[in-house]
């Protein structure tokens, strides 16, 4: 069995029919349950922002029910904690913790019976952050660029190639 490189065509990557890649890459029925859009920069420069795993977790969790620019998630912190496996209490600390580095505003909402109903979280904060740290990778990949540079410059890291079994896993009968 012969391994396919992936094209190095940035523009026919992106051109490609984004449902037809997921399916590829995670199954049908996978996909067919939903997924959710995750920008590189949050995971590039997760330690720039100052995100702790268990931060980018719930930002990723609130990710999942942001569904338009216009409407903001507004997830119970049970449903959060049943989906990250954790407390309520656990969700309370790290929503707190967002909060306070200005990554997420926390909205409160009240029913006319004067009861809490599930906060809204406001990601726009986080959205401004991504735009700069985006900014500033552009600008390293520019000079990047310019000069030539590669690993052994110190500018971008230098990872393994990505492994290639020599032969198939499974022998063939």
């Amino acid at each position: 069995m012969q391994h396919r490189r992936p094209s190095s065509n940035r523009a026919a990557r992106q051109n490609s029919d984004p449902n037809t890649v997921l399916n590829a890459k995670w199954g049908r029925e996978v996909i067919a349950l939903g997924y959710t859009a995750v920008p590189d920069i949050l995971l590039m420069r997760m330690a720039a922002l100052g995100l702790k795993p268990a931060e980018l977790v719930l930002v990723l969790q609130l990710l999942r029910y942001w569904w338009s620019a216009d409407q903001l998630p507004f997830p119970s912190k049970r449903t959060l904690a049943g989906a990250i496996g954790c407390s309520e209490k656990n969700v309370q600390k790290v929503i707190a913790r967002l909060v306070a580095t200005g990554l997420v505003l926390r909205i409160e909402r009240r029913c006319a019976a004067d009861r809490n109903q599930s906060n809204v979280y406001d990601l726009r904060p986080l959205v401004e952050r991504l735009k700069k740290l985006a900014a500033v990778e552009a600008a390293e990949r520019g000079r990047i660029g310019a000069a030539g540079a590669g690993p052994e410059s110190g500018l971008i890291p230098a990872y393994p190639a990505p492994f290639r079994p020599s032969r198939p896993a499974v022998e063939p009968i």
